[in-house]
């Protein structure tokens, strides 16, 4: 059978992983430095010439104009992630070298092509960050199956899956760049997402910088550091973060104008600089908490950990203060997502969309039941002067969500209306515009006059992959308009076949 992978696509790292016949469980695959993780990383040497991975990722600082590091956060937000020699890379491209190299190392290891995928995103991401992450997969030369969420990939990993059937589990992913957090009810037939929250800037390497600047104003206050001793203090930040995880105190040494100089950082000095953060990510879990208890859930019988940052121990002790008869599990957190993923990947391909025991070495596999981490609705006035947004698809809905409502025309003899879309963290019917964010705009024209207050009849339909539709309608005069909503950060059809070439011919020069 032709052969599946599932890709973890992260902000700081990536893995890839496929399924064992064997044993029936998801299996990393190493990369051409022989590690199991790939940095997000990639170094534009020219317009011909890129570095991918680990090696670009140690450029950043010294060459920090053509290396473009975190891209994931720029996925869906922003049209352009680097300038080189005059030409803008969008963050899809950036991405889709980071995907085709996590495709040859696949390749290489599976001894032939592949060309689908279930790619995982944060439970937490909008339906133009997911769009954005499919246009990336595109130019990368896949075949998306599916758009996985996390924490849930997490789940399907098949060393943990089958121990939860009949409880209800928060995940808890902690990874370089995102906190993403699901609460579901797994039975033996399905996962039934439940909550999804999450923070899109808030990941281990803002625990990295928040060191590094502790250590530029405690330890190397007044001390001139070059591009060299820049990167070399970065690196060591993060090693130092890693060690205090299991050790009280860490110590290094960073070149300086002034020579080499010894740093000595303690856990509790760590915790300190820090501790905006850990709060900053408490507070999502609370949140989370307040809104399961509304919900009438008011225990949970186990948090998984996943993210290579979960291993900070203020994290495990913070979750264990907000629910402290909660056991605590993490394991493989690194690759749990991407094993997960493949897992997935597998029964999605044997079976168009996993079910209930199915026959094979891999564990109980389940049907997953989605909620969207957003709501979404369009402008319209309430009254005659004020608008603010109506939300038709609210936060936490079960997916597919279709929602149709009626509004009305605002004058005589209208001749068009517009249709703006906008998202928002809050679970609420009316939203302020200010508060909430513009995903994109249709126009539906009105063929022929008609009064004020005629019915326009709208229709949102959000998919399970977070893919969301408009339909508008006006009865009177037959007219109607249809549109996939997207911002001036996702690609038109045109631009997606010209940066697939673009990324082809790049990824031919790899360094």
């Amino acid at each position: 059978m032709e052969k599946v992978i599932g890709i973890d696509l992260g902000t700081t790292n990536s893995a890839v992983a496929f399924v064992d016949p064997f044993t029936g469980k998801g299996e990393c695959i190493s990369n051409k430095e022989g590690s199991n993780l790939t940095a997000s990383a990639v170094c534009f040497q020219n317009r011909e010439e890129v570095m991918i991975g680990n090696t670009a990722r140690d450029c950043k600082i010294i060459y920090p104009d053509t290396t473009v590091t975190l891209v994931k956060r720029l996925m869906g937000t922003e049209k352009v992630a680097a300038i080189i020699d005059e030409k803008e890379y969008s963050p899809q491209q950036v991405s889709a070298l980071i995907l085709k190299s996590l495709k040859e190392d696949a390749e290489n290891e599976l001894e032939q092509k592949i060309k689908k995928v279930v790619i995982t995103v944060p439970a937490y991401f909008d339906s133009n960050r997911r769009q954005a992450t499919m246009e990336a997969a595109v130019q990368a030369g896949f075949e998306v199956l599916d758009l996985l969420d996390e924490p849930v990939a997490a789940l399907y990993h098949a060393d943990t899956i089958k121990n939860h059937a009949g409880k209800t589990v928060l995940i808890f992913d902690l990874g370089g760049g995102t906190l993403d957090l699901v609460c579901a009810r797994v039975t033996e037939e399905a996962i039934d997402e439940i909550v999804i929250s999450g923070d899109n800037y808030c990941g281990g390497s803002d625990w990295d910088n928040a060191l590094i600047e502790y250590i530029k104003t405690t330890y190397l206050k007044n001390i001139d550091l070059d591009a060299a001793a820049e990167q070399e203090l970065a690196n060591k930040a993060e090693m130092a973060k890693k060690a205090l995880s299991k050790k009280n105190e860490i110590k290094f040494t960073v070149m300086t104008g002034n020579g080499r100089k010894e740093i000595k950082i303690t856990r509790e000095e760590f915790e300190n600089c820090t501790e905006k953060l850990l709060n900053r990510a408490m507070t999502v879990l609370e949140d989370m908490k307040e809104t399961l208890i509304e919900k009438g859930i008011d225990h949970l019988d186990q948090i998984i950990l996943c993210g290579g940052a979960t291993r900070m121990p203020q994290i495990e002790q913070g979750i264990a203060e907000i629910y402290p008869d909660v056991e605590i599990f993490g394991k493989d957190r690194d690759q749990a997502v991407a094993k997960g993923a493949a897992i997935y990947a597998e029964a999605f391909v044997k079976e168009k969309q996993p079910t209930v025991k199915r026959e094979s070495k891999v564990s109980t596999i389940k049907k997953l039941n989605r909620v969207t981490s957003r709501s979404y609705g369009i402008v319209a006035f309430i009254g005659d002067n004020e608008r603010k947004v109506c939300n038709m698809i609210l936060q936490n809905s079960q997916l597919p969500a279709i929602q149709e409502e009626v509004f009305y025309t605002h004058y005589d003899n209208q001749k068009q209306v517009s249709i703006e879309v906008f998202e928002s963290a809050a679970n609420n019917y009316y939203e302020e515009i200010s508060e909430a964010l513009e995903i994109g705009k249709c126009f539906l024209d009105i063929d022929g006059n008609i009064p004020q207050h005629s019915p326009i009849i709208v229709s949102m339909r959000l998919e399970e992959n977070g893919m969301l539709y408009i339909h508008g309608y006006e009865e009177s005069g037959n007219t109607e308009v249809t549109a996939h909503m997207q911002t001036q950060a996702l690609l038109s059809e045109d631009d997606l076949i010209i940066e697939k070439q673009q990324v082809d011919d790049i990824y031919v020069k790899v360094v």
